[in-house]
């Protein structure tokens, strides 16, 4: 099974652990992308009972490579639709810019 549909197990948080919103503002991304962060991040709390922690079990890397591969599902759908105002495809660009920039910017 290939990192783009692991199963991977639940999150369990542990004494190293720290909650995700409160790395955003250090991270060096645009305003915007940090308030839409934000807003995804009060949504998945609320989906799944616990906001997002570092240190939790889970390969945050593995995580991020899936929804990565679904973005771009999602991006062949709109251009092929058309959909979108050129203020969202913007938006998208910066955000995966954002993504880009944390890539580049990786602890070693």
């Amino acid at each position: 099974m290939s990192a783009a549909t692991e199963k991977l197990p639940a999150p369990t948080l542990t004494p190293k652990s720290e909650p995700v919103r409160l790395l955003l503002a250090s991270a060096g991304l645009a305003p915007r992308v940090v308030t839409g962060c934000l807003e995804r991040l009060a949504m998945g709390a609320k989906h799944y009972g616990m906001e997002l922690h570092t240190h939790n079990g889970r390969p945050a890397l593995t995580d991020a490579l899936q929804e990565a591969l679904d973005a771009v599902v999602y991006l062949v759908q709109a251009r092929s639709e058309g959909s979108g105002t050129r203020e969202e495809w913007r938006l998208v660009e910066e955000t995966l810019m954002a993504a880009t920039f944390l890539c580049r910017r990786r602890s070693r």
